[in-house]
């Protein structure tokens, strides 16, 4: 909402929607949405963000799995994590894989949760997520 001085994310999407600042200002409202719990809301402003940087779509388009994960919806959730993924660089991509093997872990589907952790394991050998890899494929394997 801005700060009386300067105009808030909602203000500027309302006044400069269409320009570069106007959009980017959708993913920070999605964004905040997530963190405060309004995951609808999230859900709206991050599906109407658009853009080329391929880490950033990544990341706003696992938002809406994580806030559709929120609401209960796995298969929801899974879809978007499945898109983030396909953005396939080494930053967001196993860490979105990791995010989907543990939902999938919930869902009682270890086999697929497998296949992630695998995946991080031997095309993201160098991640932060691939340190930690060998406890969730112990535990999937068991």
């Amino acid at each position: 909402d801005g700060d009386g001085m300067a105009p808030g994310f909602l203000e500027i999407i309302d006044s400069y929607g269409n320009t570069k600042t106007g959009k980017l200002s959708k993913y920070y409202v999605g964004v905040s949405y997530l963190h405060l719990g309004q995951y609808e809301d999230a859900i709206t402003f991050l599906s109407g963000f658009k853009t080329k940087n391929p880490e950033l779509k990544a990341i706003a388009t696992g938002a809406i799995g994580d806030a559709h994960l929120e609401l209960g919806n796995q298969d929801k959730a899974l879809k978007q994590y499945d898109l983030a993924i396909a953005v396939n660089n080494d930053i967001t991509t196993p860490f979105y894989l990791l995010k989907k093997g543990l939902v999938l872990e919930s869902m009682g589907n270890n086999g697929e949760a497998l296949k992630a952790y695998l995946i991080i394991k031997e095309e993201y050998g160098n991640s932060a997520e691939a340190r930690q890899i060998d406890k969730y494929i112990t535990r999937v394997s068991l």
